[in-house]
């Protein structure tokens, strides 16, 4: 009896969502810092495009500083569900303050506001998906509304409208198509890991029941041996 009781709890985690490492968001996020830092450099003296590099510098500072205390105190901690979305909400923002900066849905660099969505939507259950999609879509409305526009050499500033609503609506559908198929698929992906597991576990006991008929005709064996 102890043992049944004991195998939800070992599915249950599988079922509802997998965990992080916080160690894994840190590297992505040096990753996506790395790769922002480089943006900048190039856009503003390789294609000599104006943009506000003292804001920019000041939010990467501010996620260099959040991933220093994040790898100092944190560094092999498994993150909760809700702490995961917490920290990948954190880059989803950071991510809409730097195209805000930088041209809002001008700039081509913002269908990147899907990438933590679709990790969270690989690792975290339904509702804490829900709220990362939300985030995503109220983000790319913030930047459809509001943005610092880019100073493009030697072109207009301006774009048509309908590219702007047409680029906002790309998003929207991404964000909405790629967290639903990634968390489905995810969770299809746990409930046969579960369902192997249990499996294993049932397989695994009886064994131990073999092993403990086979000990006790064994017993009974020798006590009913005249010898």
């Amino acid at each position: 009896m102890q043992n049944k009781k004991t195998q939800p709890s070992l599915t249950k985690p599988l079922i509802h969502g997998a965990h992080i490492q916080n160690r894994t968001l840190v590297m992505m996020r040096w990753v996506a810092l790395t790769g922002q830092f480089i943006s900048i450099l190039f856009c503003q003296f390789v294609l000599h495009i104006e943009m506000p590099l003292n804001f920019l510098c000041a939010v990467l500072c501010m996620s260099v500083a959040v991933n220093i205390l994040m790898t100092a105190f944190q560094a092999q901690v498994t993150l909760s569900h809700r702490r995961a979305t917490f920290y990948l909400a954190y880059d989803i923002l950071q991510l809409t303050l730097m195209l805000f900066l930088t041209g809002g849905l001008h700039n081509p660099f913002s269908m990147l506001l899907i990438a933590p969505l679709t990790v969270g939507a690989s690792l975290l259950p339904l509702r804490y998906t829900a709220i990362l999609t939300s985030i995503t879509l109220l983000s790319a409305a913030i930047l459809y509304l509001w943005s610092f526009p880019l100073q493009w050499p030697g072109e207009a500033n301006k774009f048509p409208f309908f590219f702007l609503v047409g680029q906002w609506f790309a998003i929207g559908i991404s964000a909405v198509f790629i967290a639903g198929y990634v968390w489905r698929t995810a969770k299809e992906a746990r409930q046969m890991s579960a369902a192997l597991q249990t499996a294993q576990e049932t397989l695994a006991q009886q064994r131990q029941f073999s092993a403990l008929g086979a000990q006790a005709a064994a017993a009974v064996h020798e006590l009913g041996s005249p010898l």
